[in-house]
């Protein structure tokens, strides 16, 4: 028995071999499942973004590092589904049940935005990855609030993913043979050989101008914005407050020490937070508060104190044992002296006690509320600041 490779069959008059053409394989993704798809993914996008935009006005840092990094994840996230608004575009009026042959030019127009928006997102769970990597640097609670935000949102696309039936179908469907031609050898009856070029596979060229065309520039776009989202965030000179330049006519700039003559932003440097005269009262709140977070340096006798710039009064503690922090003293006097010394890649304040000085920092008085204080325990160590100066 003579044995016929594939569609090679004998011609009984001539008893030449001839080839039965084998149909080519057709790609039956259907115009009802890309459209399903980009919806799926378009609304991931727009949750996402609406979280991040949300938590970048909730924190209230305008212009800070982390600002700027979840500004650009919020951008990336918001702009994918404008992306696959194409792909809405070019499938409108097309019927559901409609086929998109694969090599066709309009399915490399749908498979470019397809990955456009696949790097938009990525690129977006990166940035916001190193955006809650700053926060939890300096910032625990944020941080960890961060985590558990990239958690839901990767929780939202597995399910996504794998309950939608459309978008398994979509991302199921995408196989195909080598993109290069093959040649395979056959015989003849006559047991000639010859080469025989299976061309099936090969790209066809106006599919790959489709598809360069349209996903090299927005990737592009895409990679000139996270660029300069990155550089942005790379020269804000604080994580919780300012950038260096004007932003409603206030400049600040990082300090290693104060100078008399200059008004400062006193930042702790482990939380970020701010010394703020609240409600009259000396405390630790976050940046943008209702209260007053600029002081004045002063110095008199070669000892420097700190004049709020709303109240006009100067920081010092009450006299007590305790020694909790207040601004109401009028002038410069013993119990407002201050020292700043270098400490730890910042500075630690340190308050007038007895005939020395001790270092301020928190201590949780008798109602469970921490409260900025001189320590006198022996030991004791006081909180790290950074001075930020500021032009009013």
């Amino acid at each position: 028995m003579q044995h016929i490779n594939g569609g090679d069959w004998p011609d009984p008059e001539s008893g030449q071999s001839f080839r039965i053409p084998i149909p080519d394989m057709v790609h039956r993704t259907r115009v009802e499942q890309y459209s399903a798809t980009a919806q799926t993914v378009s609304g991931i996008a727009t949750f996402a973004g609406a979280i991040t935009l949300s938590t970048q006005l909730l924190i209230q840092c305008p212009n800070s590092r982390l600002q700027a990094l979840l500004a650009l994840t919020s951008q990336l996230f918001l702009a994918t589904p404008l992306v696959l608004l194409g792909v809405a575009a070019v499938l409108h009026g097309r019927a559901g049940n409609e086929p998109v042959d694969w090599d066709s030019p309009l399915r490399a127009f749908i498979v470019a935005q397809f990955m456009v928006s696949g790097v938009m997102v990525i690129a977006s769970f990166l940035v916001l990855g190193f955006a809650m990597y700053v926060a939890d640097a300096h910032h625990p609670q944020i941080g960890n609030w961060g985590l558990a935000m990239i958690g839901l949102i990767m929780l939202v696309i597995l399910i996504a993913l794998f309950v939608s039936n459309s978008t398994n179908r979509f991302w199921g469907s995408i196989r195909y043979r080598a993109s290069m031609p093959r040649k395979t050898m056959r015989w003849t009856v006559d047991h000639v050989q010859e080469e025989y070029i299976d061309n099936h596979g090969f790209y066809d060229i106006v599919y790959l101008r489709v598809f360069l065309a349209t996903f090299v520039p927005q990737v592009v776009v895409v990679a000139c914005l996270v660029v300069f989202g990155a550089r942005t965030a790379a020269t804000a000179q604080i994580q919780f407050g300012f950038v260096s330049g004007n932003s409603r006519n206030l400049e600040a700039v990082a300090s290693q020490a104060p100078e008399a003559g200059y008004t400062y932003i006193i930042q702790s440097a482990s939380g970020g937070r701010w010394i703020t005269l609240l409600n009259g009262q000396v405390v630790l709140e976050q940046p943008h508060s209702l209260g007053s977070p600029f002081w004045t340096c002063e110095e008199h006798n070669g000892n420097l104190g700190f004049r709020n710039a709303a109240s006009n009064r100067y920081l010092g503690h009450n006299g007590e044992a305790v020694g909790g922090m207040i601004c109401l003293a009028k002038t410069h006097s013993l119990f407002e002296r201050i020292q700043v010394r270098p400490d730890r890649g910042g500075c630690t304040l340190h308050a007038e006690y007895w005939f020395g000085f001790r270092p301020i920092g928190l201590r949780v008085d008798g109602d469970g509320v921490e409260r900025l204080s001189r320590l006198t325990e022996a030991g004791a160590r006081g909180l790290t600041f950074t001075f930020l100066r500021v032009q009013l």
